[in-house]
């Protein structure tokens, strides 16, 4: 009985707040598109804060859940944001936002939104910390709250990587001059590759100490903001 609800619980504690984090991430990256000009996500029902509309089966359910019940890495991703970039109509400036920089503001609102999430999730733990210490009928929430800020911190760390298709390789192909963009196309090629040679990078020490250094430094910085150091200590 013990293991089983200890397999529940690590079913709740991780899966349910990656599931949230998954969905306000693309969320965010259809809103951003709709503020562009672009309605392709909103006509296709992604504009949602319905986690069923994101979901994929491989990306949020299957792979996730072997995580959990293996010990493998945990991680995983939604259905991609449908965006038309040739209906950006937003002007900033006085000048029509081009279609590469329309691009990379709807790649970067993505893991943003996380990064907002997680700066919320920090400072509701702090109010309630204030009022409602963690003791033992409040000990779950606290758990949840601070997994539900790290997988949301992960993402944003993780999407920023300059490496198709995750989001930052949309913002490098802003910044890249136009004459080296035709590597980049090429790259995209091999996107399902490169994304699962990063996976196995992020297990060697110099990789993995790329992600884990920005985001212990985000995680331990929200929570010496917020006053949640103690907390931190106790239930990581």
């Amino acid at each position: 009985m013990g293991n089983g609800l200890d397999l529940i619980e690590r079913l709740v504690t991780y899966f349910v707040p990656m599931l949230l984090s998954l969905t306000v991430h693309e969320y965010s990256h259809a809103r951003m598109a709709w503020w562009l000009g672009d309605d392709t996500a909103s006509l296709q029902g992604r504009m949602s804060l319905n986690p069923l509309v994101h979901i994929d089966l491989i990306g949020t359910i299957v792979i996730p859940i072997f995580g959990i019940l293996s010990g493998f890495p945990f991680f995983g991703w939604a259905k991609p944001v449908p965006t038309n970039p040739v209906q950006y109509r937003r002007r900033l400036f006085g000048r029509r936002i081009s279609m590469t920089a329309g691009m990379a503001l709807t790649a970067a609102a993505g893991p943003l939104s996380n990064l907002l999430f997680a700066f919320v999730m920090a400072a509701s733990m702090g109010v309630a910390n204030h009022f409602l210490p963690p003791s033992g009928d409040s000990a779950p929430g606290y758990t949840i709250a601070l997994r539900v800020m790290a997988v949301n911190i992960g993402l944003c760390v993780f999407n920023f990587f300059p490496v198709p298709p995750l989001d930052g390789s949309r913002i490098l192909y802003w910044l890249t001059p136009d004459r080296y963009k035709p590597v980049l196309d090429r790259m995209v090629q091999y996107s399902v590759w490169l994304f699962l040679g990063l996976i196995l990078l992020m297990n060697t020490s110099f990789f993995g100490a790329i992600f884990v250094t920005p985001f212990f430094l985000i995680l331990r910085g929200l929570a010496a903001l917020f006053g949640l150091s103690d907390v931190f200590v106790r239930y990581w």
